[in-house]
């Protein structure tokens, strides 16, 4: 959906709620990094925020269990939180920080060098 929200923001003739407004176009789309076999493109160091990101799963811990008649997926196994921390840490332990979420793009990241500037980026 978001891709093909990006792509239709880009389009003249596309109307919005039946308005027309100026096409608007990104460099690039970021994706949130799922399991799916797929390195990630780069990971941001999130451990400042880590237990945030804890408390907010909590407040939507009835998505991640499974109801009475729900076909069990990895969202609701038992072990969803474990899979999301222990990625986490393993994508942190890379990168030589706490905890680490991994982004996707579909383009090339593209760096001015291959050296870090002193900001450390």
């Amino acid at each position: 959906m978001v891709t093909e929200a990006v792509f239709n923001s880009g389009l003249r003739r596309y109307g919005a709620g039946g308005t027309l407004g100026e096409p608007w176009k990104i460099e690039w789309i970021c994706y949130y990094f799922i399991n799916d076999g797929a390195a990630p493109s780069f990971v941001v160091d999130v451990s400042e925020y880590y237990d945030r990101k804890r408390r907010a799963l909590d407040c939507h811990s009835s998505q991640f269990q499974p109801g009475p008649n729900a076909v069990g997926t990895r969202l609701n196994s038992p072990l969803f939180r474990q899979l999301i921390e222990s990625r986490d840490a393993q994508f942190g332990a890379q990168a030589g920080v706490a905890w680490a979420e991994g982004i996707i793009v579909r383009e090339p990241v593209t760096r001015p060098t291959l050296f870090k500037d002193m900001a450390g980026q």
